[in-house]
C-alpha cells in the first residue's frame, strides 16, 4: 500500500510542477495570484464537489466498481487537451532570455572606469 501511495504522491508531484509552471508562464505578473486562486477555486467547485456524485453515478449504471477510473480518464483527457492548447508548438525562441541587455563592461554591477 505504501508503494501504491509513493506513485501516485510521485505523479501528482509531476502533474502539480508542470501545471505550475505552465501557469506562471500563461498568466501576467500583476493578476497571477487572482487568476491562480480562481482556477483553482472553479476546478476545485467544478470537480471536486461533483466527484462523488459522478463515482456513484458511474458505479450504479455499467454495475462495474472500476467504473470511477472514466472519471480520472476524463479529467486526464482534458488535462492533455489543455497542455496542446497552451503549448500548440515547440519552438526554440520559447528560451529564456535576459529581461535587459547585458553590459560588456559591467562585472557584478560595478562599471569599468577608462583610463
Amino acid at each position: 500500500m505504501l508503494v501504491v501511495a509513493m506513485m501516485f504522491s510521485f505523479y501528482f508531484g509531476i502533474y502539480s510542477s508542470t501545471m505550475l509552471g505552465a501557469f506562471v508562464e500563461i498568466v501576467p505578473k500583476h493578476v497571477r495570484t487572482t487568476c491562480f486562486s480562481l482556477a483553482f477555486a472553479l476546478a476545485a467547485a467544478l470537480f471536486g464537489t461533483f466527484r462523488p456524485l459522478a463515482s456513484t453515478w458511474l458505479i450504479d449504471r455499467p454495475d462495474d466498481k472500476a467504473s470511477p477510473g472514466f472519471w480520472l480518464m476524463f479529467a486526464a483527457v482534458l488535462g492533455i487537451i489543455a497542455a496542446l492548447t497552451v503549448y500548440p508548438e515547440r519552438q526554440a525562441s520559447r528560451v529564456a532570455k535576459p529581461s535587459r541587455p547585458e553590459r560588456p563592461n559591467s562585472v557584478l554591477g560595478v562599471q569599468a572606469t577608462p583610463h
